[in-house]
Protein backbone atom coordinates (compact mmCIF):
# COMPACT_ATOMS: atom_id res chain seq x y z
CA UNK A 1 0.00 0.00 0.00
CA UNK A 2 1.85 3.24 -0.95
CA UNK A 3 0.40 5.41 1.62
CA UNK A 4 2.97 8.05 1.97
CA UNK A 5 2.56 8.61 -2.20
CA UNK A 6 -1.31 8.83 -1.87
CA UNK A 7 -0.29 12.47 0.04
CA UNK A 8 0.28 14.42 -3.35
CA UNK A 9 -1.59 17.55 -3.24
CA UNK A 10 -0.89 18.65 0.55
CA UNK A 11 2.22 20.90 -0.17
CA UNK A 12 -0.88 23.30 -1.32
CA UNK A 13 -2.46 22.32 1.75
CA UNK A 14 0.62 23.03 4.21
CA UNK A 15 1.59 26.07 2.54
CA UNK A 16 -1.99 27.45 3.88
CA UNK A 17 -1.76 26.59 7.12
CA UNK A 18 1.60 27.01 7.64
CA UNK A 19 1.85 30.92 7.39
CA UNK A 20 3.35 32.90 10.23
CA UNK A 21 2.12 32.26 13.68
CA UNK A 22 0.57 35.40 14.27
CA UNK A 23 -2.23 34.94 11.52
CA UNK A 24 -4.13 31.75 13.25
CA UNK A 25 -5.85 31.27 16.88
CA UNK A 26 -3.86 30.32 19.96
CA UNK A 27 -6.66 27.24 19.97
CA UNK A 28 -6.01 26.08 16.01
CA UNK A 29 -4.56 22.70 15.47
CA UNK A 30 -4.88 22.76 11.42
CA UNK A 31 -7.61 22.67 9.31
CA UNK A 32 -10.31 19.85 7.48
CA UNK A 33 -10.09 18.72 3.99
CA UNK A 34 -12.09 16.37 1.78
CA UNK A 35 -14.56 16.32 3.66
CA UNK A 36 -17.45 14.30 2.01
CA UNK A 37 -20.97 13.27 3.64
CA UNK A 38 -21.80 14.56 7.29
CA UNK A 39 -19.17 15.10 9.99
CA UNK A 40 -20.23 17.16 13.01
CA UNK A 41 -17.57 19.40 15.29
CA UNK A 42 -18.02 20.68 18.63
CA UNK A 43 -16.64 20.84 22.21
CA UNK A 44 -13.68 22.30 22.64
CA UNK A 45 -13.71 26.32 22.55
CA UNK A 46 -16.53 26.12 20.15
CA UNK A 47 -20.21 27.30 21.80
CA UNK A 48 -22.25 24.44 19.61
CA UNK A 49 -21.96 21.80 17.58
CA UNK A 50 -21.17 22.60 13.85
CA UNK A 51 -21.34 21.15 9.91
CA UNK A 52 -17.27 20.55 9.06
CA UNK A 53 -16.69 21.76 5.62
CA UNK A 54 -13.37 21.57 4.06
CA UNK A 55 -11.15 24.60 4.46
CA UNK A 56 -12.26 25.08 7.93
CA UNK A 57 -10.20 25.56 11.21
CA UNK A 58 -9.57 22.56 13.12
CA UNK A 59 -8.93 24.07 17.10
CA UNK A 60 -7.25 22.02 20.14
CA UNK A 61 -10.53 20.10 21.98
CA UNK A 62 -12.34 19.62 19.43
CA UNK A 63 -14.81 16.42 18.86
CA UNK A 64 -15.35 15.28 15.39
CA UNK A 65 -18.35 12.91 14.62
CA UNK A 66 -18.96 11.38 11.04
CA UNK A 67 -22.56 9.64 9.82
CA UNK A 68 -22.64 6.77 7.58
CA UNK A 69 -21.17 7.36 4.74
CA UNK A 70 -18.77 10.23 5.65
CA UNK A 71 -15.47 11.07 6.29
CA UNK A 72 -12.83 13.81 6.38
CA UNK A 73 -9.40 14.49 6.92
CA UNK A 74 -7.81 16.69 9.85
CA UNK A 75 -4.55 18.42 8.61
CA UNK A 76 -2.73 19.54 11.52
CA UNK A 77 0.17 22.15 11.22
CA UNK A 78 3.21 19.72 11.52
CA UNK A 79 1.80 18.07 8.66
CA UNK A 80 0.19 15.35 10.56
CA UNK A 81 -2.92 13.58 9.11
CA UNK A 82 -5.93 11.95 10.26
CA UNK A 83 -8.16 10.54 8.18
CA UNK A 84 -11.89 9.71 9.73
CA UNK A 85 -14.23 7.26 8.19
CA UNK A 86 -18.21 6.96 8.59
CA UNK A 87 -19.40 6.64 11.99
CA UNK A 88 -16.47 7.67 13.60
CA UNK A 89 -15.39 10.08 16.64
CA UNK A 90 -11.86 11.87 17.30
CA UNK A 91 -10.54 14.16 19.96
CA UNK A 92 -7.64 16.20 19.37
CA UNK A 93 -7.05 16.84 22.88
CA UNK A 94 -2.82 17.89 22.95
CA UNK A 95 -1.15 19.53 19.87
CA UNK A 96 1.72 21.74 20.95
CA UNK A 97 4.38 22.79 17.78
CA UNK A 98 6.89 24.95 17.61
CA UNK A 99 7.87 25.58 13.90
CA UNK A 100 11.02 26.68 14.03
CA UNK A 101 12.48 23.48 15.49
CA UNK A 102 9.84 21.26 14.53
CA UNK A 103 9.04 20.32 17.94
CA UNK A 104 6.12 19.59 19.86
CA UNK A 105 3.17 16.92 21.47
CA UNK A 106 0.29 15.28 19.55
CA UNK A 107 -2.26 13.28 21.84
CA UNK A 108 -5.75 12.22 20.38
CA UNK A 109 -8.71 10.03 21.16
CA UNK A 110 -10.36 7.55 18.76
CA UNK A 111 -13.71 6.06 20.29
CA UNK A 112 -15.10 4.66 17.72
CA UNK A 113 -14.89 3.67 13.69
CA UNK A 114 -11.86 4.04 11.23
CA UNK A 115 -8.99 6.29 11.62
CA UNK A 116 -5.75 6.55 9.64
CA UNK A 117 -2.29 8.22 10.94
CA UNK A 118 0.41 9.63 8.90
CA UNK A 119 2.75 11.08 11.32
CA UNK A 120 4.27 14.87 10.79
CA UNK A 121 7.27 16.28 12.04
CA UNK A 122 6.37 16.21 15.84
CA UNK A 123 6.98 12.81 15.38
CA UNK A 124 9.80 13.02 12.92
CA UNK A 125 11.76 15.20 15.94
CA UNK A 126 10.17 12.66 18.93
CA UNK A 127 8.03 9.60 17.53
CA UNK A 128 7.28 9.50 21.70
CA UNK A 129 5.75 12.38 21.61
CA UNK A 130 2.98 11.44 19.95
CA UNK A 131 -0.31 9.05 21.72
CA UNK A 132 -3.08 7.87 19.74
CA UNK A 133 -5.75 7.11 23.08
CA UNK A 134 -8.46 4.10 21.51
CA UNK A 135 -11.33 2.70 24.28
CA UNK A 136 -9.33 0.13 25.35
CA UNK A 137 -5.82 0.90 24.25
CA UNK A 138 -2.94 3.46 23.46
CA UNK A 139 -1.05 3.82 20.80
CA UNK A 140 2.74 4.87 21.32
CA UNK A 141 3.65 5.90 17.64
CA UNK A 142 7.23 5.93 16.31
CA UNK A 143 6.90 7.89 13.50
CA UNK A 144 4.49 5.84 11.31
CA UNK A 145 1.59 5.13 9.34
CA UNK A 146 -1.27 3.25 11.04
CA UNK A 147 -4.67 2.57 11.39
CA UNK A 148 -7.52 1.61 13.82
CA UNK A 149 -10.77 -0.01 13.08
CA UNK A 150 -13.31 -1.33 14.59
CA UNK A 151 -13.81 -5.37 13.61
CA UNK A 152 -17.13 -5.55 11.53
CA UNK A 153 -17.35 -9.26 12.23
CA UNK A 154 -17.72 -9.48 15.99
CA UNK A 155 -20.04 -7.95 18.60
CA UNK A 156 -17.67 -8.20 21.37
CA UNK A 157 -16.30 -4.46 21.46
CA UNK A 158 -13.33 -5.41 19.57
CA UNK A 159 -10.65 -2.74 17.49
CA UNK A 160 -7.65 -4.01 14.98
CA UNK A 161 -4.93 -1.46 14.95
CA UNK A 162 -2.67 -1.69 12.18
CA UNK A 163 0.71 -0.83 10.79
CA UNK A 164 1.36 0.60 7.38
CA UNK A 165 4.75 1.68 7.20
CA UNK A 166 7.53 2.40 6.10
CA UNK A 167 9.14 -0.65 6.32
CA UNK A 168 12.56 -1.20 7.28
CA UNK A 169 14.05 -0.88 3.51
CA UNK A 170 11.52 1.89 2.36
CA UNK A 171 12.81 3.83 -0.86
CA UNK A 172 12.84 6.95 1.36
CA UNK A 173 15.15 6.75 3.24
CA UNK A 174 12.79 7.09 5.97
CA UNK A 175 12.87 5.96 9.89
CA UNK A 176 11.08 3.01 9.63
CA UNK A 177 8.13 2.53 11.28
CA UNK A 178 6.61 1.13 14.78
CA UNK A 179 4.13 1.50 17.71
CA UNK A 180 3.59 0.00 21.24
CA UNK A 181 -0.25 -0.81 22.18
CA UNK A 182 -0.52 -0.87 25.84
CA UNK A 183 -3.23 -0.96 28.43
CA UNK A 184 -3.20 -1.77 32.22
CA UNK A 185 -2.94 -5.54 31.39
CA UNK A 186 -0.03 -5.46 29.18
CA UNK A 187 1.81 -4.45 25.98
CA UNK A 188 2.62 -5.24 22.23
CA UNK A 189 5.08 -3.99 20.24
CA UNK A 190 4.38 -3.91 15.92
CA UNK A 191 7.18 -3.49 14.06
CA UNK A 192 6.53 -4.96 10.84
CA UNK A 193 4.37 -3.39 8.12
CA UNK A 194 1.33 -4.84 7.46
CA UNK A 195 0.98 -6.29 11.43
CA UNK A 196 -1.22 -5.19 14.03
CA UNK A 197 -2.69 -6.29 16.87
CA UNK A 198 -6.36 -7.25 18.31
CA UNK A 199 -7.20 -4.96 21.10
CA UNK A 200 -10.22 -5.67 23.41
CA UNK A 201 -12.01 -4.20 27.11
CA UNK A 202 -10.49 -6.48 29.55
CA UNK A 203 -7.54 -7.75 27.89
CA UNK A 204 -3.70 -7.03 27.13
CA UNK A 205 -3.45 -6.42 23.65
CA UNK A 206 -2.90 -9.58 21.09
CA UNK A 207 0.02 -10.68 19.59
CA UNK A 208 1.40 -8.89 16.58
CA UNK A 209 0.25 -10.58 13.82
CA UNK A 210 0.05 -10.16 10.21
CA UNK A 211 -3.32 -8.17 9.43
CA UNK A 212 -5.88 -10.32 8.41
CA UNK A 213 -7.61 -9.85 4.89
CA UNK A 214 -10.92 -8.93 6.70
CA UNK A 215 -9.97 -6.35 8.11
CA UNK A 216 -7.93 -4.52 5.66
CA UNK A 217 -11.13 -4.53 3.64
CA UNK A 218 -12.71 -3.21 6.43
CA UNK A 219 -10.28 -0.27 6.50
CA UNK A 220 -10.36 0.26 2.85
CA UNK A 221 -13.79 0.27 2.14
CA UNK A 222 -14.92 2.71 5.14
CA UNK A 223 -12.16 5.36 3.79
CA UNK A 224 -12.54 4.72 -0.09
CA UNK A 225 -16.43 3.65 -0.49
CA UNK A 226 -19.18 5.48 -1.33
CA UNK A 227 -20.05 9.01 0.30
CA UNK A 228 -23.61 10.77 1.18
CA UNK A 229 -24.50 12.71 -1.43
CA UNK A 230 -25.78 16.46 -0.99
CA UNK A 231 -23.94 17.49 1.93
CA UNK A 232 -20.75 18.76 2.66
CA UNK A 233 -18.95 17.29 -0.39
CA UNK A 234 -21.15 16.47 -2.72
CA UNK A 235 -20.51 12.98 -2.74
CA UNK A 236 -17.00 13.75 -3.91
CA UNK A 237 -13.75 14.33 -1.38
CA UNK A 238 -12.21 17.49 -1.90
CA UNK A 239 -15.21 19.59 -3.23
CA UNK A 240 -15.57 21.90 -0.63
CA UNK A 241 -12.07 24.40 0.15
CA UNK A 242 -11.45 25.89 -3.26
CA UNK A 243 -9.60 21.84 -3.97
CA UNK A 244 -7.26 23.03 -1.63
CA UNK A 245 -7.27 18.96 -0.44
CA UNK A 246 -6.91 16.97 -4.00
CA UNK A 247 -5.17 14.11 -4.25
CA UNK A 248 -5.17 13.79 -0.41
CA UNK A 249 -7.60 11.37 0.04
CA UNK A 250 -7.89 7.84 -1.46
Amino acid sequence: MHIFGKLVGFAAVSSAILMPSVAFAATQAGIAAGVSGSVAVSEGDRESKQAVVSGMDMLLGDKLESADASRMQILLLDETVFTVGPNSQLVIDEFVYDPNTDTGKLTANFTRGVLRYVSGKVASANPTNVTIKTRTATIGVRGTALFAVDDPETTEDQTFVGLLGPGANNDGNLRAGGMTVSNEMGSTDVLRAGFGTFIRPGMAPGPAIPTPPRITQAMQARLTGPVARGQNGGGQAGNQGGGRSAGILR
